[in-house]
C-alpha cells in the first residue's frame, strides 16, 4: 500500500499550463484552404472525379492568304477520379463528474462543466485541423496511405494497406527526372561543394516548361535547412561580407521560419518544423533530407473540396447539409450528459500535379 503524504501536494491550483501549444494550420493558410478559404469547394458527393485541361506551348501555323483553315487536334482532357474521406469523432462529458472539478487551472466550481466543455471542444477542433494539414503535407510528398480497422482508418505518409494518390509525375520524385532527360539531383545538399543553386534553377527550367510558372516556393524542415547557409555556391552568390541568405523571417509561435537567398531572387524557402501525432508518433511534416518545390499556387492550382453530409444535431431536428468541418453539441439524459462532435469530410484537389516536385536531396 502506498501512502502520499498531503505535505507534499499544492495546497492551491492557481494556473492552467498546457505542456503543448499547437497552432497547426501554416499548410492550410499558404494555399488558402483554411475552412470557407479562397481555394476551397463544396461538393454533395463523396466520390466523383475532376477533369484536367492543359493550356498549350504550340505556335499557331501560318497559311497562305485565301488558304482554307488548318486543322489541329482538339486538345486532350485528363480525369482525376477522387473519393473524399470522412473523420467524425465525439467526446461524451458526464454533468456530475464536470461539476464536481475545478475550473482547469483555477481554484473555483466549474459550475456545470462550462469550461471544460470549452476546452474538449477546441481539442476537437484541433484534431481536425491536424487532418487537413497532415493531407497538404501528403499532397506536397505526393500520396498519403491508410489501413483500415473495422470503422476506423489509420492514416500514415505510408505504408498503408491503402494509397491515396495525388499523381504527381514519378519524375517530379526521389531524384527528379522531371523532363526525362536526367536526374536533377545528382548530388547530396549534405555536401557544402553541391551547387544547390545550380539544382534549383535547374527546378525552375523544368518546371516553366511543364506548367508554363517557375519557381516560386521551397518547403523543408530546419534539419534540411541546414545545409543551404553552409552551402559554398549559396555563400559565394551572397558575398563574403554578407549573411548567406538574403532575408530570414521567423514566426516562432507557429514553428514557420521564411527566408530568400541572393542568388535566387524570387524564391521563398519556407522552414516549417510542424508535426503531427500519427498513430501515436510525432511525425514532421516535411520529412527529413527532402524538399518540396512549387511554382506560385493558387485556387486553379490546389483547391480543397469540402463534402456535404446531412447532420441533425439532436433527435427530432431536421437534417442539414452541413459541408467541410462542422462542430456541434448535443445534451443526453441517463445519466445527464453533452455530446461535442467534430465532423469533417474533405481532401485536396491537386489541380496541376506537375506543379509540385519533391527530391531527395542526400541519396
Amino acid at each position: 500500500m502506498t501512502v502520499t503524504s498531503k505535505s507534499l501536494q499544492p495546497a492551491v491550483v492557481n494556473e492552467r499550463v498546457s505542456r503543448i501549444v499547437v497552432n497547426n494550420d501554416t499548410v492550410q493558410e499558404f494555399f488558402g484552404v483554411k475552412p470557407g478559404g479562397p481555394s476551397t469547394r463544396t461538393v454533395d458527393l463523396r466520390t466523383g472525379a475532376y477533369d484536367i485541361f492543359d493550356d498549350s506551348r504550340e505556335v499557331a501555323e501560318a497559311s497562305r492568304p485565301g488558304a482554307p483553315a488548318t486543322d489541329i487536334t482538339r486538345q486532350a482532357v485528363g480525369r482525376v477520379f477522387y473519393s473524399v474521406p470522412r473523420s467524425s469523432e465525439k467526446v461524451s462529458l458526464l454533468y456530475e463528474a464536470m461539476n464536481q472539478q475545478r475550473v482547469i487551472g483555477g481554484q473555483s466550481q466549474d459550475m456545470s462543466g462550462a469550461v471544460f466543455t470549452s476546452e474538449q471542444e477546441r481539442i476537437i477542433r484541433q484534431r481536425q485541423s491536424n487532418m487537413r494539414e497532415f493531407q497538404l503535407a501528403a499532397m506536397c510528398r505526393g500520396s498519403y496511405t491508410y489501413t483500415r480497422t473495422g470503422d476506423r482508418l489509420t492514416h500514415g505518409f505510408s505504408g498503408g494497406a491503402e494509397t491515396v494518390n495525388f499523381q504527381i509525375p514519378a519524375g517530379n520524385l526521389n531524384q527528379m527526372d522531371m523532363l526525362g532527360d536526367g536526374d536533377i539531383i545528382t548530388n547530396s545538399w549534405a555536401t557544402a561543394s553541391t551547387n544547390i543553386l545550380d539544382d534549383c534553377w535547374e527546378v525552375d527550367d523544368a518546371l516553366v516548361e511543364l506548367t508554363g510558372r517557375g519557381l516560386s516556393h521551397i518547403f523543408l524542415n530546419s534539419s534540411t535547412w541546414r545545409y543551404i547557409p553552409a552551402n559554398t555556391q549559396v555563400q559565394n552568390e551572397a558575398g563574403s561580407s554578407n549573411t548567406p541568405f538574403e532575408t530570414l523571417q521567423s514566426d516562432p509561435q507557429r514553428g514557420l521560419h521564411t527566408a530568400t537567398l541572393a542568388g535566387l531572387p524570387g524564391v521563398t524557402w519556407h522552414i516549417n518544423n510542424n508535426r503531427v501525432a500519427l498513430a501515436g508518433t510525432q511525425t514532421k511534416l516535411f520529412g527529413a533530407n527532402k524538399v518540396t518545390f512549387m511554382t506560385e499556387m493558387d485556387s486553379t492550382m490546389v483547391r480543397y473540396m469540402e463534402c456535404g453530409e446531412p447532420v441533425a444535431e439532436w433527435e427530432g431536428r431536421p437534417k442539414t447539409m452541413r459541408y467541410g468541418e462542422y462542430y456541434w453539441a448535443r445534451e443526453l439524459v441517463d445519466p445527464d450528459r453533452v455530446e461535442i462532435h467534430g465532423l469533417s469530410n474533405g481532401l485536396p484537389e491537386l489541380l496541376v500535379p506537375k506543379a509540385i516536385a519533391t527530391g531527395d536531396v542526400t541519396s
